[in-house]
């Protein structure tokens, strides 16, 4: 009787240990998914996921014309001088692009935030653009495109931004001109192109 009640104790310690260890694996499979990198404009609603918000993605992107155009991962630059604010939006572009080893497509825009007065307040901030002019700007900000071959600079475009630092959504939506640039058409003739996208950037604040 005493073996009986012993064996059968340890066949019921041994089930409690294999229950523990399948919870242990399966909560570690859970964590190590919530962490993988998403694609889209809204990653963190793939399978209601949360994304952790110290994991910058890899890529942006932005529709173009109803294109998907991918570029590197989205950067945003907020400096302050004399109560204003000024928000730089660009690709983290590789290094070997300075060289000329790689290409890819790439983003730089600069806006003046004139209803802020402090970084921390950058969703409040709403940037406008409300130029339609069609004349090529003699500017090295922009969206380049197919090794920086087409070119769109802003027309009526609105940006708007989410959250706050280190992490900030940035809400691009509008018409942009776009030039094609060949050495056999200095001046190209433009077309307008809508652009729209959610670009998830990481922030850096500055002086």
């Amino acid at each position: 009787m005493t073996c009986r009640r012993i064996t059968l104790a340890f066949f019921c310690s041994l089930a409690l240990i294999v229950g523990c260890a399948k919870t242990d694996d399966s909560d570690q499979s859970g964590n190590g998914a919530a962490t993988q990198p998403a694609t889209g404009l809204n990653p963190s609603a793939q399978d209601g996921v949360a994304e952790s918000p110290t994991t910058a993605p890899a890529a942006s992107m932005l529709m173009v014309d109803r294109s998907q155009q991918w570029f590197p991962a989205a950067c945003l630059r907020l400096t302050s001088k004399n109560g204003k604010v000024t928000a730089r939006l660009y690709s983290d572009d590789p290094r070997d692009v300075l060289t000329g080893k790689a290409t890819v497509n790439s983003f730089d825009l600069v806006m003046a935030l004139p209803g802020i007065s402090d970084p921390a307040d950058i969703a409040k901030a709403t940037w406008m653009n409300p130029s339609a002019s069609m004349d090529r700007q003699n500017s090295p900000y922009g969206i380049f495109l197919n090794n920086q071959q087409d070119v769109l600079q802003p027309m009526e475009v609105t940006v708007r931004f989410q959250g706050v630092a280190p992490r900030v959504k940035v809400l691009v939506q509008g018409s942009f001109g776009l030039f094609h640039m060949t050495d056999r058409t200095p001046l190209p003739v433009p077309a307008v192109v809508n652009v729209s996208g959610v670009l998830d950037t990481t922030v850096s604040v500055g002086k």
